[in-house]
């Protein structure tokens, strides 16, 4: 039996008995504790699963192996953003807590909501499991319904200190689970990068990994006298380049945007060459491609300004606007977002190699 059907019988199984209990105690008013919801071995956590009781919505994976996460559905795997996950278990799933039970008045909604478009969230630690029902927001949103089997009513859940409702937090899109490293490798593992800039040749350049001292090449692949300390600091920079978090940006879902921008020239480029594959594509078994190589091009967003806030010193934040670039990479299909601020230190050109 596949693990989809598994899934899907199980979730169908816990619909019909959540509304027969509900249905059966329609006027219980029994004491819940407060924090009879939330997580309380957030640290032991080995695997979670989000199990839509809507058929037609994907189920999806999160699990920890060999201390990595990795999040996947039936048809793709990708090591998992920590940072979101983290904030899954520690801030908001250990820190639920009962406001109210549901109103007799909201009973009916909330029970169809959660018996047909609700979600299971499973966390598992070894043997151990704790499971819940994620339901639909209260009516001015500052509370999230759900059910936990066993007991007899949906209730409003909080956490204390958080504005909202909590939905969002226990999403089944893939998407925002993703690490958002474009690149994520240890600089031992970088035989090669190049970085281009079209139009601008004499720009351009290559640090090549050498037994014990780098290679600075320029666009003709001829040897340059170079700071070691430059290259070595800037391939310890350059492992890693993060894209903006979030879900699929909106030109991809327009084949005629996207192919316009493809069809011209990036306005640089930088490629890896890898000695061993890149571990953002063993984490996919299905990617298909070169897996020791990976090509990043970027290309300009007209008008393309975000502000951010940043704390610079202690109690005080600042706000600062960044360029947003454009970014195909040669692991996948999709373009994302870059903040030119993540670029800054990374764009180079081969004079700053020189000194």
């Amino acid at each position: 039996m596949s693990k989809r059907l598994i899934i899907t019988l199980s979730v169908l199984v816990g619909s019909l008995l959540i509304g027969w209990i509900l249905w059966k105690n329609p006027n219980s008013t029994n004491q819940i504790a407060q924090d009879a919801f939330a997580l309380k071995k957030p640290n032991q956590v080995t695997s979670i699963t989000f199990a839509p009781n809507n058929p037609n919505q994907p189920y999806l994976i999160l699990e920890k192996i060999d201390n990595i996460w990795y999040v996947k559905n039936k048809n793709e795997r990708f090591i998992a953003d920590t940072n979101n996950i983290h904030h899954l278990l520690y801030n908001v799933s250990a820190q639920l807590q009962v406001k109210n039970p549901v109103s007799n008045k909201a009973l009916k909604h909330v029970t169809r909501f959660i018996a047909t478009r609700g979600i299971k969230v499973i966390f598992k630690s070894g043997d151990e499991e704790h499971t819940l029902f994620v339901g639909p927001p209260t009516t001015n949103e500052m509370a999230t319904y759900m059910y936990l089997p066993n007991t007899e009513l949906p209730c409003e859940i909080v956490v204390p200190g958080f504005t909202g409702y909590l939905t969002p937090n226990f999403t089944n899109n893939i998407q925002a689970w993703r690490a958002p490293e474009l690149v994520n490798e240890d600089p031992s593992n970088i035989a090669k990068l190049t970085f281009n800039y079209t139009g601008y040749p004499e720009k351009s350049f290559s640090i090549e990994s050498q037994k014990d001292h780098y290679n600075l090449l320029n666009h003709l692949n001829q040897t340059q006298n170079g700071n070691q300390a430059l290259l070595s600091g800037y391939i310890e920079l350059a492992k890693s380049i993060t894209r903006e978090v979030g879900d699929i940006p909106a030109i991809n879902n327009n084949n005629r945007m996207k192919d316009s921008l493809l069809h011209f020239p990036p306005l640089f480029t930088i490629r890896y060459d890898l000695k061993k594959p890149s571990a953002t594509t063993t984490a996919n078994p299905n990617f298909k491609g070169n897996n020791k190589e990976i090509i990043l091009q970027f290309y300009p967003i007209p008008n393309g300004e975000e502000e951010i806030k940043m704390q610079v010193v202690p109690n005080e934040a600042r706000t600062l606007t960044t360029q947003l670039f454009w970014v195909k990479s040669s692991l996948e299909n999709n373009i994302w977002t870059v903040q030119e601020l993540i670029l800054k230190n990374r764009i180079k050109t081969i004079q700053d190699f020189q000194r």
